[in-house]
């Protein structure tokens, strides 16, 4: 699992304005991905593992990789609206520190 948008994201590292909101809307499409796929992982959880097919290592570790894409891909695409509303809350906040500071 990536987390270089969440882990990169610093108010004083940002060449400008803008760039410092492109980097909190990158992180806040990263925390909904993340979220995405623990609730994935958790609805996996529920699903009896008994089947046609027996249950390998290989079957748990593709099936977590797809989750991880499928999140990734929901977060992308607009997915819950968990980062635009994040984006929306912490936005105005960036743009005011980025005043004060400069």
């Amino acid at each position: 699992m990536q987390v270089s948008a969440v882990n990169s994201f610093s108010m004083n590292g940002a060449a400008s304005p803008e760039g410092a909101q492109r980097e909190l809307l990158a992180a806040c499409k990263e925390f909904e991905a993340i979220f995405l796929r623990m609730l994935m992982r958790s609805m996996r959880a529920t699903v009896p593992k008994e089947g046609i097919v027996p249950r390998s290592t290989a079957v748990d570790t593709f099936e977590s990789m797809l989750d991880a894409e499928y999140a990734r891909a929901g977060a992308t695409s607009g997915g819950l609206g968990i980062a635009d509303m994040l984006y929306e809350v912490l936005s105005p906040a960036v743009a005011g520190r980025e005043v004060s500071d400069g």
